[in-house]
């Protein structure tokens, strides 16, 4: 049992307000992590929490555009390098042929997983946005390499149709 005021302490997650005042919850992009009524601490330069009431520098990662190791108290957040991706701390470098903001690739070009390198767009198909994906031609047409129009899908010889298909 406490004597008074003076001796309650603040949960891990909570600071005093102001000396020998109530208890409220470490801010985000601080953490706190021991029964104490010292003040939370800040995460380091280029990192934050995801929510208040952090316990831990476990809590801090690296915020967008930025990647290292914002948990280690001698670590720090480094700015993406040109033509990278760096969610949440992690570091990808972009393939070629891909949209240096998010690694999608670039119009004319697809991958059939994330992760792998954008490959020119099959014959057949079009790959019109930036983005993984690509779409076939209508039926009985086909496509150059490359091609980032439905427009550039013609009938195949033998058949006829409109413009962009579909051709019989």
């Amino acid at each position: 049992q406490s004597a008074g005021m003076a001796d309650c302490v603040c949960l891990p997650g909570y600071a005093p307000l102001v000396e020998g005042g109530p208890c409220v919850a470490c801010d985000v992009g601080s953490f706190k992590s021991a029964h104490s009524n010292e003040t939370c601490t800040t995460c380091t330069e280029s990192s934050s929490t995801q929510q208040a009431k952090s316990i831990s520098i476990q809590n801090c990662t690296c915020t967008e555009g930025f990647y290292g190791v914002a948990s280690d108290p001698q670590g720090s957040c480094v700015e993406c390098p040109a033509h990278a991706y760096c969610p949440g701390g992690a570091f990808y470098q972009c393939p070629e042929n891909s949209d240096e903001t998010d690694c999608s690739c670039d119009p004319g070009f697809m991958r059939k997983d994330e992760g792998q390198d954008c490959y020119v767009c099959p014959q057949g198909m079009y790959c019109p946005l930036v983005g993984d994906d690509g779409y076939d031609c209508p039926s009985n047409s086909t496509s150059p390499f490359g091609s980032i129009s439905q427009s550039q899908c013609r009938c195949l010889p033998g058949t006829y149709g409109p413009y962009t298909g579909p051709c019989v």
